[in-house]
């Protein structure tokens, strides 16, 4: 099956974008606050509990050259891949209402109070939404652009906040127990959805995947992990208690090159939040098409976007009480299920077949 549309290349700057800007809007929750500086070693530690993850990714995509995960689950279970398509379609849904619902949280409780997060969210959805409808080449050169524009203007905003930095404002370190660094990691699981978009996206990319993602996931964790410190470093002890700690950080100094610092950041989140939008309106519709044969993706596309611009300002509005609740914890269980036990339960149909001399599929 020869349907490359875009390069590997493309398909991590693609996700660098979202996980970036999820880093950039992701709320301080309990966990960091207890654990202090030590929740550094959980996000540095995420580079090895995404190699460890992505094995049933490859795993998997060995067994079904050429297919995606609703493809691959169509083959092994027939139409109980349906179920598959509808599961992973809800969950890109899911991601697409969280991301929304996080930048209208973050605009009308920081860039505005005059304007609802209802209206944020419809601006970035239509802006999404037609991005998604021109299909995944598309989005993919709009990403590597955007992609490189957002990390110079991160490295900006660091490098203006640089006379801000105090080394005395960093917490001490090793105070967390172990079981908080359990805790801590497997929460963190929830912020790399990007694993799960893999089993979507890499069928369509050319080139050396796992090479990508080794340079992805050291580059992408690389970055958040300098966000992060900058972040403790600059605004101490209000780093655990502030809403938004990089567009604090951000706003630390009025003076110099951090004068407009506040408005670069709100730039790079809308810039992130259309790419995210876009690309999970884009998951969507090839999830839910497999349920209709291939017909109905823009109406898929605009209903989705619909659907994500009603819900998203309820997410907004209750995401304090949604974190008490245990959002992330759920979230991580939910994307170990989706990048780990489903691949590797359809690469265990593959090897039982292939055992009793079944050929599973081709690549054509």
């Amino acid at each position: 099956m020869n349907r490359y549309k875009i390069s590997v290349s493309q398909l991590f700057f693609m996700l660098f974008v979202s996980r970036l800007v999820l880093s950039l809007t992701y709320l301080v929750g309990s966990n960091e606050r207890v654990m202090g500086s030590d929740y550094l070693f959980v996000v540095l530690f995420q580079i090895v509990i995404n190699f460890i993850l992505v094995i049933p990714v490859f795993l998997m995509m060995r067994q079904y050259p050429g297919q995606n995960v609703i493809e691959a689950s169509q083959t092994a279970w027939g139409k109980g891949g349906i179920v598959v398509a509808v599961v992973y379609g809800l969950f890109f849904l899911m991601e697409c209402i969280q991301s929304v619902g996080d930048f209208g949280f973050f605009a009308s409780t920081t860039m505005t109070s005059n304007l609802s997060s209802f209206w944020f969210s419809v601006l970035i959805l239509v802006a999404a939404a037609y991005a998604a409808t021109l299909g995944l080449e598309a989005l993919a050169r709009t990403s590597a652009i955007l992609a490189v524009i957002i990390f110079l203007s991160v490295i900006y905003v660091i490098v203006s906040v640089t006379p801000a930095i105090d080394p005395l404002s960093m917490r001490p370190f090793f105070e967390a127990k172990t079981s908080q660094f359990a805790k801590g990691i497997f929460q963190s699981i929830s912020q790399n959805p990007e694993l799960v978009f893999l089993l979507m996206l890499i069928p369509f990319a050319k080139g050396k995947a796992k090479k990508g993602f080794a340079i992805w996931n050291i580059v992408t964790v690389a970055s958040i992990l300098s966000i992060d410190t900058i972040g403790r470093l600059v605004l101490g002890n209000a780093y655990y208690t502030t809403t938004f700690p990089f567009y604090t950080t951000a706003t630390v100094t009025a003076t110099g090159m951090a004068q407009r610092s506040d408005a670069l950041t709100a730039a790079i989140w809308a810039g992130g939040a259309f790419v995210k939008a876009a690309l999970m309106l884009t998951l969507l519709a090839l999830s839910l098409e497999r349920v209709f044969h291939g017909k109905y993706r823009k109406t898929i596309i605009w209903g989705g976007a619909v659907l994500v611009a009603v819900v998203s300002p309820w997410f907004s509005q209750n995401l304090q009480d949604l974190m008490e609740a245990g959002m992330y914890p759920i979230e991580s269980g939910i994307v170990l299920a989706l990048c780990g036990v489903i691949p590797l339960a359809l690469w265990a149909v593959a090897r039982h077949r292939a055992k009793g001399g079944r050929k599973v599929c081709e690549s054509s």
